[in-house]
């Protein structure tokens, strides 16, 4: 196919496979000045081709940004001889103060196919704690890096990885919006073949990555339309017409249901739709703005945003709409909550004078705290390890005043920005790539 365009303590558990047993190594990261556990990574080499050689120096660069994005390693190139088979087990590496080592090679199959074969080392024990190969096609040698580098992450904290993640967004050209794909760390950003016909908005992947929903309003009516793209054909579908504005659509984590809100006639209500029967079901029926719902992963209740005790909170309902109940309390309008896919956080933006939010709290409502904040920050949207949020901000640039998309760890707090080719924001971050 091919598309144009927790919160945690610095004590790792590492999880590894050695000799057919399972081995528990536990690191306290207080290297230096930085709390990073220190990675010496030897950079993948061949012996075979140039092609091969050149493979391997691209994705020693991807798995070493990867992990560095996180802020969680530091991560480095050290250069070893490949031919000596005690250079693993050599005092320079702790004398280098380094806690893990990565050594590999690239090796060219058959057919067109690569191989990367990679190992992993605990420096202090001088044991060989993984060994992994990964094979793949020429041409997805990126995701390929992406892949190794969430089985090192994997190792070493005990959380799957989020780097062979895709984001889709709103790619916005002077009020020309189009949606837009592409890796989680910004690269390979591309047009989805959607008609921008109308205003596009609220693009959120399936579960299975296979497909994206969205909504789409016409210029000449307000009424609006759910629609369902398919990633792999490339042909878009409608879902649901409905006769208010359609807003904030999101599948549920079995990929049965859709949750979306309709505003008409002065109220916004929640409703659930089933792929499986074609059901739509109102489950809020008020006068109140109801919005921006989000199922628990057990998909037994719905988080949403309200404004039905005058100001603007977060609310948790059960699945069918009944038995509504409050989970924040703090000063500020609280809005478009999401459920983190281990189900222990929720991420909302909160508006508090001049300034945006993102926070996450408890679904109880309680440990509520402030992760990120801007002139203007919202959207929040989980990795699929629950481990980052992804949010859109605002920046000021020389001829406008632009958005952009930004993430921010969890276990490190390193937030950085996402480069696009345009202004880019609703995103949404899918879960890791389903072959």
């Amino acid at each position: 196919m091919s598309i144009r365009l927790g919160i945690a303590t610095f004590f790792i558990f590492l999880l590894f496979c050695c000799g057919g047993a399972v081995a528990s190594l536990r690191l306290s990261i207080t290297k230096g000045n930085t709390g990073k556990l220190s990675i010496a990574f030897a950079p993948l080499h061949s012996f075979e081709s140039n092609l091969a050689q050149k493979i391997g120096e691209s994705c020693t660069d991807i798995i070493l940004k990867d992990l560095n994005n996180t802020g969680l390693f530091d991560a480095r190139i050290e250069i070893l001889d490949p031919t000596s088979d005690g250079a693993a087990y050599s005092n320079v590496w702790r004398e280098l103060k380094h806690d893990i080592l990565l050594t590999g090679n690239v090796q060219e199959l058959s057919h067109g196919r690569m191989g990367i074969k990679l190992f992993v080392w605990d420096v202090a024990a001088e044991k060989k704690l993984s060994g992994k190969s990964f094979n793949f096609e020429i041409g997805g040698w990126r995701r390929a890096a992406h892949t190794v580098a969430d089985h090192i992450y994997t190792r070493i904290t005990g959380n799957g990885g989020y780097f062979d993640s895709k984001i889709a967004y709103i790619a916005d050209m002077l009020g020309e919006r189009r949606i837009a794909l592409m890796d989680y760390d910004g690269a390979n950003s591309v047009y989805a073949s959607i008609d921008n016909n109308g205003w596009l908005s609220f693009p959120r992947f399936s579960p299975d990555t296979k497909s994206i929903v969205y909504t789409l309003t016409s210029q000449s009516s307000p009424s609006g339309r759910v629609m369902l793209y398919d990633m792999r054909r490339e042909v878009s579908s409608l879902l649901i017409g409905m006769s208010g504005i359609v807003s904030s659509v999101r599948f549920s984590p079995s990929g049965r249901e859709i949750l979306l809100s309709e505003s008409l006639n002065g109220s916004t209500d929640i409703y659930s739709f089933s792929i499986i029967n074609k059901k739509l079901t109102r489950l809020t029926a008020d006068e109140f703005m109801n919005t921006s719902a989000s199922y628990s992963p057990d998909e037994k209740s719905i988080v949403f945003a309200s404004d039905r005790d005058g100001g603007s909170h977060l609310y948790i309902m059960d699945a069918d709409g009944s038995n509504p109940r409050k989970i924040s309390s703090g000063s500020g309008r609280y809005m478009s909550p999401v459920w983190s896919p281990n189900g222990t956080w929720i991420a909302f933006t909160k508006v508090k004078g001049a300034r945006c939010y993102i926070g996450i709290m408890r679904p109880n409502g309680s440990k509520e705290r402030m992760i990120a904040s801007d002139c203007f920050a919202e959207g929040p949207s989980w990795a699929p390890n629950g481990q980052a949020v992804l949010y859109t901000k605002h920046v000021q640039r020389v001829e406008h005043l632009a958005t952009e998309l930004a993430m921010v760890d969890l276990s490190s707090m390193n937030r950085r920005a996402i480069n696009t080719p345009s202004d880019a924001l609703i995103a949404h971050w899918s879960n890791t790539m389903q072959n």
